[in-house]
């Protein structure tokens, strides 16, 4: 019997994704003026890049991510102006470092525990996936997709950085 497949609502819309050029000026605590002097462009271009995401220039978003020492906006904005890169590239979860160490250990237990490696050395063994193989082949990318995804959210979770300014206090209080 053939599964039935949830079909789409067509009156449904897809919420818009953040302009990742917003997020980035909100971020750096600028005004869309202040940016746009900043950027070498005026208010409104700015306005426009915001409410159309795929039009903003890449240089744009990569001197925005520097600015703010972000490089998740480069991510995001590469995500929400290609379409493939939406396609390929995982999704980055919020997460604190901690947790996404873990969810990288965890993830690399997993194709240890599994035997993930030797698996796919004995499916690459004769250069094709044959018929046979394909079900276990697919298991495996599975899990490499999951670590995949560790790897992205670890690259890209909330770290803690401490100024030099709360060192020097932690050594004061440890005096």
């Amino acid at each position: 019997m053939p599964t039935a497949y949830p079909q789409p609502d067509p009156q449904a819309r897809a919420e818009p994704a953040p302009s990742p050029l917003k997020t980035g000026r909100e971020l750096s605590g600028l005004s869309q003026e202040a940016l746009a002097a900043t950027l070498g462009t005026n208010p409104r271009t700015l306005r426009r890049w915001e409410a159309d995401p795929e039009k903003t220039p890449d240089d744009v978003m990569l001197t925005l991510a520097r600015l703010t020492d972000c490089p998740q906006l480069l991510y995001n904005h590469f995500k929400t102006k290609y379409r493939i890169a939406d396609e390929i590239m995982p999704s980055v979860e919020d997460m604190a470092l901690a947790q996404a160490v873990v969810d990288l250990l965890h993830n690399l237990a997993i194709l240890e525990q599994e035997h993930i490696a030797t698996r796919l050395l004995g499916l690459a063994a004769d250069g094709m996936i044959d018929y046979q193989e394909e079900a276990d082949y697919g298991y495996i990318m599975a899990k490499l997709d999951g670590l995949i995804q560790a790897v992205t959210n670890l690259k890209f979770c909330q770290k803690r950085r401490a100024d030099h300014g709360d060192e020097q206090d932690e050594q004061n209080a440890d005096s």
